[in-house]
């Protein structure tokens, strides 16, 4: 008997996650495996938020590891569906969301969520076309999305005090698409220092999180020095949190799926 008849693949693990169209629904929380390894990223971030103002982060691992569906799980618990943030709560355990509440505590609609998914354009333009999709900001009247608009937005948004929401999360998917445009066109990626900036700034209203395969020195590895150094200087202002599944875990994974 061949090994595909006595072993069936559980559907969540045949396809990838793409944030902008999954965030908000609930077959994209079925089946996920919470690690211990997740929930020191969550807990690592959240605590930085609550203790520290930092606003701005980023998630990095290889492919195939969990970092957009760990982000789903975080967005539905964050999310002021109730339905969502049931299922997420039984996903994480209420160990780990009783912890995540008390360093960024839920107000009645929660915290409003915004999903970039990266490509290769300006992330000005693709910043723009999120909000829009999302129905958080109106297209701009008579020209495109510019630089100051789209930071002035979301700020905005995240300091929005009369709808009784927590703040703005921001999970920018395939950040390194951005970032290999940029290295190729040897342009730079001064928006995203600036958006680190801002969540920094934005007293736990504003969060940043940029989901990466690699660091931002392997994108940059084509640039020249002075490049180089000023992107190095951009990623300080994120805190980075690898995202890797221990060698138990990753046995479990396998085990379930």
């Amino acid at each position: 008997m061949a090994l595909s008849d006595r072993v069936q693949i559980a559907r969540r693990f045949q396809r990838s996650i793409r944030i902008d169209t999954d965030v908000n629904d609930p077959a994209s929380l079925e089946g996920f495996i919470f690690t211990h390894s997740s929930a020191e990223v969550l807990l690592t971030m959240t605590r930085h938020v609550s203790e520290s103002g930092q606003g701005a982060f980023t998630w990095t691992g290889p492919y195939g590891c969990g970092k957009s569906s760990l982000a789903v799980v975080f967005s539905a618990l964050l999310g002021g569906n109730a339905d969502l943030q049931a299922k997420a709560k039984r996903i994480i355990g209420d160990r780990v969301s009783q912890k995540l509440f008390s360093e960024l505590p839920i107000e009645q609609k929660g915290w409003k969520i915004l999903p970039v998914v990266g490509r290769r354009d300006h992330p000005v333009i693709v910043f723009g076309d999120a909000l829009e999709s999302s129905g958080l900001a109106q297209k701009p009247q008579g020209h495109k999305w510019k630089e100051n608009e789209v930071l002035s937005s979301l700020l905005e948004i995240a300091n929005d005090s009369f709808t009784q929401h927590n703040g703005l999360v921001v999970i920018v998917d395939e950040m390194g698409k951005f970032l290999e445009a940029a290295s190729y066109e040897n342009s730079d990626i001064y928006l995203f220092q600036q958006l680190a900036e801002m969540a920094s700034r934005s007293k736990g209203r504003l969060i940043i999180i940029g989901i990466l395969h690699q660091s931002f020195a392997e994108y940059a590895s084509r640039l020249s020095r002075d490049l180089r150094d000023e992107w190095s200087k951009i990623q300080g202002r994120f805190v980075d949190l690898p995202i890797n599944s221990a060698g138990e875990e990753q046995l479990e994974l396998i085990s379930r799926a």
